[in-house]
């Protein structure tokens, strides 16, 4: 223990220390709203809005909380809970770290106090961590729970017949899950870790009270339903229904990304994290966290499977889909928790070795602590400083000042759409705007309760197009807006949006491709500035905002390409490869384009540079395939699409190609299995169409012409005047009108 000489400095220290985190990260901390999530995050907290699954109730209580304070705007208050979490995390790992150096013995109590200061501060000024505590995110306080669980563990660990502590490790793992849902794949590792005797016998009853427990803190998710139903500004999933609420709480919109994934993928981003470990702690802590996994698993190896059961219960949602390092923060916590264990580990071993002694010990620890505090401001301050960072704003306020009175704006892509809605919602920059949340054009009832004026007799959201005939039939002269996502979904047709910034304008006829002077002096007048930001070029460090706006070249690219305009095509692709040079699916689709534009070699070796960026990018592998389509190289071309596949099963248009392409080399029962699944999906109009037309088709080769005559009476449907219906139709001796029923 201390005596009352070491207690009454180490008080001091760690109010001084703290006290220095919390300016360091203020210093750093964002001034308003920032890009993607956070921008969603700044809203909770104004009027208790449910946002998207699982809906994070408790963050959003705790942001309510803080948004009383009368200081600022909601978004700084926001940002603010960020970093009082990061600053509680960093406490929290540091108790949680001298509390396992104790129970395990592997320091004094100094030495162990300084260690555990090492694993905090490393931890602290870790760029993925750190960055992400500067905006208005649920991950800082996610890791405050996480250390705070650890350090309660340590206590579990050493108090094993104490059953409050299961208990209340239960109550605070339930509650946490209303932070972020991935908290609930911990629960395992600890009622393992915790609730298994010597010999693995069962403690029962603190089992049992850490589940019972468990489930009255999870019970904070009964608010989603109670809130909703109060008619909220911002209500994602309208999770009134049990069956709402379970799709809400679940992520079921998740479930194809969580449950379904290419196994190509999982060793890439294995890669990605194992240099992760290494980039974003220092190099000693990341070697004294492989000394301190050895020697935990040989001294308490309950305490090691609690480690690698977190492991792997966070790689079981992220690994699938997941490449970027703030996705992983609770595994640096761990990394961090570990390198302070096996550095202790080693300075003990090295004391009883060597002449320095204890005092020695106590110094080099010293000096290790300030060390990594010095080492990861220095290194990551320029990645981690958000303090002058205006961009999502600029770029919210240039895209809704340049609307006309009383237009329509869907809000499409999430880091778009938060965005703009904030400040619709909070700032109140366009009242004459109706802004439509993607959500909402699920839900009629939802739409007529928001919008009443909008035109919804006969609105169906799962016919092809639907949303499309409502929103111009509503919009009135100010016309209709969409940002992102309709190239992904069915709700419109993609040939009638013409580009108006970086956001696209929906029109009752296709696009001529032409674009206008006006769209021109858009980019000048708002944009422009965004894009010139040095946080925006290349290697800044702000990829959000350089993910926004390649982007939005991009998706220009593919209206000039429907619109069979290929220079325009070229100039716009190159436009986005300029901004984002190390992206393969921009390198392929150029490629794409120089196919329509037949430069064979400067197609293939723009395709060839992508697989060479990203060998399981799936969309190179389906351009790379139609340009061995366009090259009559079958057996190639038939190989690329089955490679792209296998890595996006979901890609209707790539079905429908893989579909031709079993076809042609003849094997119509492969081309049939893809087609009838994806006839479930939902498809637009010209997939639907290509569908029918393929499969109608496939069942000619076979022979079966009922079959042909059923699909061609869903074509007729559809396209009465498509040629597809007459030329079957002959092949099979059909009738010129149909004979057959819808049921058939």
């Amino acid at each position: 223990m201390f005596d009352s000489t070491q207690r009454s400095f180490h008080r001091p220290a760690v109010i001084a220390g703290g006290l220095a985190v919390f300016t360091v990260y203020l210093a750093a901390m964002a001034p308003g709203i920032f890009w993607r999530d956070s921008m969603e995050f700044c809203l909770l907290g104004h009027q208790l809005d449910i946002g998207h699954p699982a809906g994070s109730p408790t963050f959003s209580l705790l942001s309510k909380a803080l948004s009383f304070l009368p200081l600022a705007t909601l978004a700084w208050r926001a940002n603010l809970l960020s970093v009082l979490g990061a600053l509680a995390a960093v406490f929290l790992l540091y108790r949680a770290a001298v509390a396992w150096l104790e129970t395990l013995r592997f320091a004094a109590p100094v030495p162990a106090r300084l260690f555990g200061a090492v694993a905090a501060l490393g931890f602290a000024f870790s760029p993925a961590f750190w960055s992400w505590s500067e905006v208005a995110e649920v991950y800082s306080l996610q890791a405050a729970v996480l250390a705070g669980l650890l350090w309660m563990a340590a206590l579990a660990y050493q108090a094993a017949d104490d059953y409050r502590w299961p208990a209340a490790i239960g109550l605070l793992l339930g509650l946490s899950c209303g932070i972020h849902m991935v908290q609930i794949l911990y629960a395992p590792a600890f009622g393992l870790a915790l609730c298994v005797g010597s010999r693995w016998r069962l403690r029962w009853r603190g089992l049992l009270l850490m589940i019972g427990f468990f489930f009255l803190g999870f019970a904070v998710f009964a608010y989603l339903p109670v809130r909703s139903s109060t008619g909220l500004p911002y209500d994602y999933g309208n999770p009134e229904t049990w069956d709402a609420f379970l799709a809400q709480i679940t992520g079921r919109k998740y479930s194809g990304v969580i449950h379904h994934f290419p196994w190509q993928r999982i060793g890439f981003d294995l890669k990605s994290l194992f240099s992760h470990f290494w980039d974003q702690l220092n190099p000693v802590l990341a070697v004294g966290a492989l000394i301190g996994l050895g020697v935990l698993a040989a001294r308490a190896p309950r305490l090691a499977l609690l480690v690698i059961l977190i492991f792997f219960g966070h790689l079981y949602l992220y690994i699938k889909d997941w490449y970027r390092a703030f996705g992983y923060i609770p595994l640096f916590l761990l990394e961090a928790l570990l390198g302070g264990l096996g550095l202790a580990r080693l300075g003990q071993w090295a004391t009883r070795r060597g002449k320095s002694g204890a005092a020695g010990l106590i110094a080099a620890a010293a000096l290790l602590s300030a060390g990594v505090a010095v080492w990861g401001v220095g290194r990551n301050w320029a990645e981690c400083d958000r303090h002058t960072h205006d961009l999502a704003q600029r770029h919210g306020n240039g895209v809704l000042a340049s609307l006309p009175t009383g237009a329509i704006l869907v809000g499409f892509q999430d880091a778009l759409a938060y965005n703009m809605f904030y400040q619709q919602l909070i700032e109140k920059w366009r009242p004459d705007v109706r802004f439509i949340h993607r959500v909402w054009l699920a839900y009629p009832d939802e739409l007529a309760r928001r919008f009443p004026a909008l035109r919804l007799a006969d609105y169906d959201p799962n016919r092809p197009g639907d949303a499309q005939r409502m929103l111009l039939a509503s919009a009135g002269p100010g016309g209709v807006y969409w940002d992102y996502g309709w190239e992904t979904q069915p709700l419109i047709e993609p040939a009638n949006l013409t580009p108006h910034g970086v956001i696209y304008r929906l029109a009752a006829e296709p696009w001529d491709g032409v674009q206008t002077a006006a769209d021109r002096d858009l980019w000048r007048k708002y944009f422009l500035t965004v894009l010139n930001s040095p946080l925006v070029a290349p290697r800044g460090y702000d990829w959000t905002a350089q993910e926004i706006y390649s982007r939005a070249f991009h998706l220009r690219a593919k209206l000039q390409v429907d619109a069979r305009r290929w220079p325009a095509a070229e100039a716009e692709a190159k436009l986005a490869l300029h901004i984002r040079p190390d992206f393969a699916e921009y390198h392929s689709f150029l490629g794409l384009v120089y196919l329509a534009e037949k430069q064979y070699e400067n197609a293939l070796a723009e395709m060839d540079e992508a697989l060479q960026l990203d060998s399981l990018c799936a969309p190179c592998y389906y351009y790379r395939g139609q340009l061995h389509a366009a090259l009559k190289d079958r057996q190639g071309s038939l190989a690329d699409y089955r490679r792209s596949f296998a890595l996006q099963p979901a890609n209707l248009d790539l079905a429908i190609s893989l579909a031709h392409a079993y076809l042609i080399n003849g094997m119509p029962a492969e081309a049939l299995s893809v087609l009838a699944q994806h006839r479930r999906g939902n498809l637009n109009r010209r997939q639907w169409v290509e569908n029918l037309v393929l499969t109608a088709a496939t069942y000619r080769q076979l022979n079966r012409c009922g079959d042909v005559a059923a699909t061609l009476y869903q074509l007729r449907r559809l396209e009465p005047g498509h040629p597809a219906i007459k030329r079957f139709g002959q092949d099979c001796g059909l009738p010129v009108e149909p004979t057959t029923t819808e049921g058939k």
